[in-house]
């Protein structure tokens, strides 16, 4: 017999006992089809989830690795995982040296230059922006903005008037109360507003330190920048587009917030309540039902002063008459009939979302912060000394498929100027224009043992200049005046992101990387884009233990229950063995019966399982999974996750589910191959 022949006995043989045998066939194989549909899916949906994280991470914020200092004390995190100001990552030595090596590199696009670090904005008051308006009002002799600005002061005045009688009754000593309740009935009086006509500085300053303290207190914005070359920036993170207002045109100081923060924080609390209102409904949440959403109807009636207190006079009887249209029956003033409206429910919310967004937004201002607004960024150097820097809020942005994910909307971006001037560094041309100010004034650098003598007595024909500090020859231009690398890489660079061609990302690595910065000795340490991301690159991995933590212990399961399939099966099929062996059958071929037997149960589970697994695939792929909560939109990269299965990824699980079926069967199939013809078919007893 030939070794076909042989082959194809086996095959006829491990089919007709697949048949033969048909309950413990449908266990095995039901078992290994089990394991398939979950390789196959489980493999799709982990492979998806980390090329969309990828997507989402590289595209809009690390590019596909980050380069920082070799000697950081913290590892970098582009995205935020502790409290402000936590990290610190030193600064890169020499960037355009990293930036010209890597750039020469073939399939290295660019090299953006980056920054991360914490500022404060803090904004005043209504109350606040009143009386700065009050003041310019009143030095430019505008006597028709002063009358309505005095009106609505003294409309400010009553209702804080309103609150402090409230808390006075719970008062133990009322005599702060009462002092302060004075100070409101005098803003109200008419006589105090012609006596500021006639004294407006004494009258401002009444207003500024007695009055302006009785009003809630400002609010602090905390801002998490990326200082970076906003130009550079948008040609490499093809994710980034503009929403509200416009770029930083190139070369000016400029700020630009991400659009969710700008919806979420920036805006009035009460259009912010309408909002947050509005989108839990869409979801499938009631006012009826929900005690978060209940609260958030009370606060924002208790928060109605930061629109009324905006609606000029001239429109507050408008505002007034279109409210009542959707207010039947309700009386009072402005104040009255604007709490009876935000006391919204089911039946009536969608209207008066409509109407709050028709009568009223118009008429207030509905971002503390406007685009175009010059705001002040303050922040801490790391030497601990504060710093603040004036600049232009040029508009709003977005990652395009992440607008509602959180981690991504914490990072705001700045001009790397303004981020240097934040950090504490002086660039090339603030330290020229301090030599020219120290040589105008006569500044000398002297030695340290006669600092005393230059400073309290001695000939100041004997000052001694310090060596470091003697003048350059004269045909030696300053320093300050050599030849400097371009703007953006004047000055500290804390870390780049670093962009590669698509078809290079895979082809060049990490090591490649920082082999080549490493042959040139820059202190740099390259990171792939999982590790730059932090806590939040490092889901993935986790993600992956998961499943395939999962899938180990359902195919070990899996395994025990083949093994003792296979076994309850050969010990039943004893006398058959035995046959066989005493006819001449050698032992490597009952063995061989036994593994094609197996093989084929597990070919095909495999390959009906790998075809449930792909119409499951499919299927999730033609209606995506969606994200659900807010970091899911950040590893879906969008709205919804629609995963996609290779024909590497389905071989694989066919082979998988084919191994583990052969290594469950081998141990009981050995043992049958093992046994004697003569005990095999001795009568049982």
């Amino acid at each position: 017999m030939t070794r076909l022949d042989r082959i194809a006995l086996l095959l006829w043989m491990g089919v007709r006992n697949v048949f033969a045998h048909k309950v413990k066939s449908l266990l095995v194989g039901g078992i290994l089809f089990f394991g398939t549909v979950l390789i196959v899916v489980g493999g799709s949906l982990l492979g998806s989830v980390q090329a969309s994280m990828e997507r989402s991470v590289t595209s809009s914020l690390s590019g596909h690795a980050q380069v920082y200092a070799k000697d950081a004390k913290d590892a970098l995190s582009l995205f935020p995982s502790g409290p402000m100001g936590s990290m610190d990552v030193g600064e890169i030595p020499d960037f355009h040296a990293v930036r010209e090596t890597l750039v020469a590199m073939p399939g290295v696009l660019d090299v953006v230059p980056m920054g991360i670090l914490d500022a404060i904005v803090l904004q005043g008051t209504e109350l606040d922006r009143l009386l700065d308006r009050l003041r310019d009002a009143v030095a430019g002799g505008r006597s028709d903005e002063v009358s309505l600005l005095t009106w609505e002061l003294q409309n400010i005045a009553s209702g804080l008037e309103r609150d402090l009688l409230a808390v006075r009754t719970a008062s133990a000593d009322p005599s702060k109360e009462d002092a302060e309740i004075a100070d409101l009935r005098r803003v109200q009086d008419p006589a105090f507003w012609a006596d500021l006509a006639a004294d407006p500085e004494s009258g401002l300053t009444f207003l500024e330190s007695r009055v302006a303290p009785l009003g809630s207190d400002g609010k602090a914005l905390y801002l998490r920048l990326i200082g970076t070359d906003l130009s550079r920036f948008e040609a490499n993170f093809d994710r980034f587009r503009i929403v509200d207002g416009s770029r930083v045109p190139a070369g000016s100081p400029g700020l630009l917030v991400t659009k969710r923060f700008y919806e979420t924080q920036v805006k009035n609390a009460v259009a912010r309540g309408f909002d947050t209102i509005r989108e839990a409904r869409r979801a499938g949440r009631t006012l009826a039902e929900d005690p978060l959403l209940q609260e958030e109807v009370r606060r924002n009636v208790r928060q109605r002063r930061r629109v009324l207190y905006q609606i000029r006079p001239d429109e507050a009887e408008a505002v007034r008459a279109e409210l009542l249209e959707v207010l039947p029956g309700a009386s009072g003033d402005l104040d009255a009939i604007l709490e009876t409206f935000l006391q919204v429910d089911d039946a009536n919310f969608e209207v008066r979302h409509e109407v709050f967004y028709r009568a009223i937004a118009p008429r207030i201002r509905l971002y503390d912060l406007a685009i175009g607004d010059t705001i002040t960024l303050r922040s801490f150097t790391r030497s601990g000394y504060a710093r603040a820097a004036n600049v232009t809020l040029y508009g709003t942005f977005e990652f395009q498929g992440l607008e509602r994910a959180d981690l991504t909307s914490v990072n705001h971006l700045v001009d790397l100027t303004t981020f240097r001037s934040l950090y504490g560094s002086m660039s090339a041309g603030q330290q020229a224009e301090l030599a020219d100010i120290r040589a105008s004034v006569g500044v000398d650098d002297v030695a340290r043992d006669e600092a005393e003598a230059a400073l309290f007595g001695g000939d100041p024909n004997d000052l001694v200049v310090a060596p470091e500090a003697e003048a350059a020859p004269t045909d030696t231009p300053p320093t300050w005046v050599r030849d400097v690398p371009p703007a953006s890489d004047d000055g500290p660079v804390l870390n780049a992101a670093v962009v590669l061609d698509p078809g290079s990302s895979e082809r060049l690595s990490v090591s490649d990387l920082q082999a080549e910065l490493d042959a040139r000795d820059l202190g740099v340490q390259v990171v792939d884009w999982k590790r730059a991301a932090g806590l939040i690159g490092q889901l993935v991995t986790v993600l992956q233990v998961v499943l395939w933590v999962g899938v180990a212990i359902v195919f070990i399961v899996a395994m025990a229950i083949v093994n003792n399939t296979m076994m309850m099966s050969v010990m039943e099929r004893v006398q058959e063995v035995g046959t066989l062996r005493a006819i001449g059958t050698q032992r490597r071929a009952v063995v061989g019966i036994f593994l094609v037997e197996t093989a084929i149960l597990g070919l095909v589970a495999g390959v009906a399982g790998a075809g449930v697994g792909l119409a499951l695939v499919a299927g999730l792929h033609a209606v995506g999974i969606p994200a659900v909560a807010d970091i899911l939109v950040l590893v879906f990269a969008g709205p919804s996750l629609h995963p996609t299965l290779s024909l590497a990824g389905l071989v694989e699980g066919i082979l998988l589910v084919l191994v583990v079926a052969l290594v469950s069967a081998f141990q009981p199939t050995l043992l049958a191959a093992r046994t004697s013809p003569a005990v095999a078919m001795s009568p049982k007893e």
